[in-house]
């Protein structure tokens, strides 16, 4: 066997060379796809929102081809650099429901009482509405029970599997970043784009920011790092942010294009549009809208005034991806892509 093993060995170092030489496109092209395809074989968490007051919000990305049943999973918070896995009530809440290829589903904190006050604060109209379209969820009403979705910019939050096997993560497991002053109270401390990213200093990141994975990125963090960098993976956009959520472009996807985000506060909903209607709403004046298919043909054209929210009938559409442009009276535009069923 040792002299077979030596052969084998003596083989696999010269003539594994000899075969690269000679069908080099072959196997850089094999081994290619299997890097491809390890990358895309698991969900990841793929928008991050921590707004002011109880705007919290997470966006969970399935790039595979398959539909993923998330009933095995949970979302994981670990306070103020607590390092042991979280207890199995107070700190994780079981997702449920399914997402289907390259789609995504929206978990928003469950403060939905406009009389709120304080921790119970309702979220924003914008943020409700979001989480209020078919199979998103609402996550966490009693603080006492679960407190996955009350993270603040100091703490890691991770989707794990029920057994604690963590999928993704955001943030260090153990440590707690501190705010500009070097201080863990108020104002909250948070990671930021600064070696060692967890001293204050930089552009803060996890706290009072909403925050989008990049385009190129295809899988999770399932590794405590040693040193955690947001702006490595993710893009960074203002507070209360939430006109990304509902749908998130990434290479994993043949047909996802790497179309420009936005942060002016515009929401389109539902998307998908699974009702013949569209609704575009925004914080300025929107002046045009037009929906085109992905051949560059329009399939929808009409201009407004004074109009911050209109309401766009599509009865007739066929389902698949559509661009929509919309202009402000500012001479501004945001394009979104949305999916029509």
């Amino acid at each position: 066997m040792k002299k077979f093993l030596s052969v084998w060995n003596r083989w696999d170092s010269g003539s594994r060379f000899l075969l690269f030489r000679l069908f080099p496109v072959a196997a850089i092209s094999a081994l290619q796809y299997a890097i491809s395809f390890a990358q895309c074989n698991e969900l990841f968490i793929s928008e991050y929102v921590e707004g002011w007051s109880n705007n919290k919000a997470l966006e969970i990305y399935n790039p595979t081809i398959d539909t993923v049943n998330i009933s095995g999973y949970r979302i994981a918070r670990y306070s103020n650099g607590q390092d042991v896995p979280p207890a199995q009530t107070n700190w994780v809440v079981a997702l449920s429901g399914t997402i289907a290829p390259y789609g995504t589903k929206v978990l928003v904190i469950d403060k939905r009482n406009p009389a709120g006050t304080g921790q119970e604060a309702p979220v924003w109209d914008e943020l409700d509405s979001i989480g209020s379209l078919p199979g998103n969820l609402f996550l966490c009403p009693d603080y006492l029970v679960s407190e996955a979705m009350y993270f603040n910019g100091d703490d890691a939050v991770a989707l794990e599997t029920t057994a604690g096997v963590i999928i993704d993560l955001i943030g260090k497991i153990g440590e707690q970043p501190v705010n500009a002053s070097g201080g863990t109270s108020s104002p909250t401390g948070g990671w930021t784009d600064v070696a060692p990213y967890n001293t204050g200093q930089g552009n803060f990141y996890t706290v009072d920011q909403t925050l989008v994975r990049k385009f190129n990125i295809k899988q999770s963090v399932t590794v405590n790092p040693s040193a955690f960098n947001p702006a490595a993976e993710w893009d960074r956009f203002n507070a209360n942010t939430f006109s990304n959520l509902g749908s998130h472009s990434c290479e994993c996807n043949p047909a996802s294009v790497n179309e420009p985000l936005t942060d002016r506060g515009i929401l389109f909903f539902p998307n998908p549009v699974n009702t013949g209607s569209l609704t575009v709403k925004a914080a300025s004046d929107i002046s045009s809208v037009e929906i085109s298919n992905v051949l560059g043909h329009v399939v929808f054209s009409h201009t407004y005034t004074n109009n911050y929210e209109v309401n766009i009938e599509l009865p007739e559409i066929v389902s698949g991806i559509y661009i929509v442009k919309v202009n402000f009276e500012s001479y501004h535009r945001v394009t979104k892509k949305i999916a029509v069923k």
